[in-house]
């Protein structure tokens, strides 16, 4: 017997197998400014601020996108931005 995996192929031929980061610019109180996503974030985005040591990504913060110009995004985070700082990796996670 034969299983049909066409429904899955095709659902998973959906999920983008690619991820877009950026880097932390600024950091403020409440957001962050983020260089390199101008051209594919949109207002209402979820992000991922790694946080840590160098290359070391000990957490993650999560964010949402409010505003978007040419040259960066600026996001505010759901948590406090405590240890976030310039040059952070920032991951695109989508709507």
């Amino acid at each position: 017997m034969l299983t049909d995996f066409s429904a899955l192929t095709a659902e998973l031929a959906r999920i983008p197998n690619q991820r877009r980061v950026g880097r932390v610019t600024a950091v403020g109180t409440a957001a962050l400014e983020i260089a390199g996503l101008s051209n594919h974030a949109r207002i209402g985005d979820q992000v991922a601020i790694g946080v840590g040591n160098g290359a070391a990504q000990v957490s993650e913060i999560g964010g949402e996108v409010v505003g978007v110009s040419e040259q960066v995004v600026r996001a505010m985070t759901y948590g406090p931005l405590d240890g976030a700082a310039v040059g952070n990796a920032a991951t695109l996670l989508g709507a």
